[in-house]
Formats: C-alpha cells, structure tokens, sequence
C-alpha cells in the first residue's frame, strides 16, 4: 500500500479535481508505484466539495465526490475508473470522473433538498431570497445556520412566524404574485418589473 507524505485537508482550488500542485505530485507518485493507496478525504478551497480518491490495487480507482450547501444538504456521487498505461491519462480521467462524481453528488443534494430557494430582484439586480419548504416535516426554520424563518428574508420584523412579512422595497401586490406563483413552482417569473428565479 502506497502511503501519502500527508494528508490534504484542502488540495483543491476551484472544484475536487483542480489539485493543487503538491496533491497532483503526490497522486503521480501513488498512480505510478502501482499499489493501493488513498487520499483521505480533501476539500476545495472555493465550492464547497470534498473528493477522495482511493485504489485497492493500484489498477482501478474510486473517485468520490462530497457536496453540501448552506442548508447543510448532502450530496454523495462515486465513479471507477481504470489505469491506463499513461500515469498522465490515467490522472486525466480521475479528473473526469471526479467532475462526474460532483455530478452525482449534486444531483443527489437536490434529491434529499428541503428547501426550494428563489432570488428576487428588479432591472438585473437580485437583492432578495424567498424560501419555501419542500416537505410538511421540513421543521419551523429552514435546516443550516443561515436562514431563520421560510418566505422572505430580507423583512423588518422579528417575528420568524410571521409568514406574510415581506421587504417593504417591494409592493404588496407584487409580492402576493410572487409568491403565489413561487408556490406553484415555476421557475422563472416576471411581474411588473420584477423578477423571481430559482436559485
């Protein structure tokens, strides 16, 4: 079993296969003894994701991606690959299937998401979030440390329960419309200059 000089808490910059130079020198140097071996788990500095990548044999690699976001919602994906007879190819297609794994893991996230969240703007600025809960037992907060109530945020009331609470930079009509057809689910929405997105 080949064994890393250290463990990389964060190895990556933009992303789980954007290796920082010393993880991609030490990720040849396991691909090339051609023994088992494993990352640990490692982060990226700027998305939010985690990556490890593992071999049992040195021949077949799995590449497992991690993702989570301020809802504290959970994603995993996971892809094998094989050696090629090029260590440069063989950490090329790591990095694809690492890209493949973040995939998954994304698309796992929004699977178990609670939380459907919209931006909520006027003339291409987006300066308000509105949140709705996915499920009855989604709770009376929204899951994370940093939303504290559902529907608007942005509102001057310190009542969370107060669902009708909204941004007073936003008239009452528009807003009810808003929401009602948030509620609906649409994903784009536009009503009297204002705009809604899914986030």
């Amino acid at each position: 079993m080949y064994t890393f000089n250290r463990k990389f808490g964060d190895g990556a910059h933009r992303g789980v296969s954007d290796f920082y130079d010393e993880m991609r020198e030490e990720l040849t140097r396991a691909i090339s003894s051609k023994k088992g071996f494993d990352t640990g788990w490692y982060s990226d500095k700027h998305e939010g994701q985690s990556g490890r990548i593992s071999s049992s044999d040195g021949k077949s690699f799995l590449c497992e991606a991690s993702v989570s976001d301020d809802f504290d919602t959970g994603g995993n994906g996971e892809i094998d690959v094989m050696a090629t007879r090029s260590v440069k190819k063989t950490i090329s297609a790591i990095e694809k299937a690492i890209d493949e794994a973040v995939n998954l893991a994304a698309d796992d996230q929004r699977s178990n998401s609670q939380v459907t969240m919209y931006t909520v703007g006027k003339k291409g600025s987006w300066s308000f979030t509105y949140l709705l809960a996915n499920s009855h037992t989604a709770g009376d907060r929204p899951p994370g440390d940093y939303y504290h109530r559902w529907g608007w945020q942005e509102v001057d009331t310190e009542d969370d329960a107060d669902v009708q609470a909204r941004p007073r930079e936003i008239p009452v009509a528009v807003a009810r419309r808003l929401e009602r057809l948030m509620l609906e689910g649409c994903e784009l929405i536009e009503f009297r200059g204002w705009k809604a997105k899914l986030a």
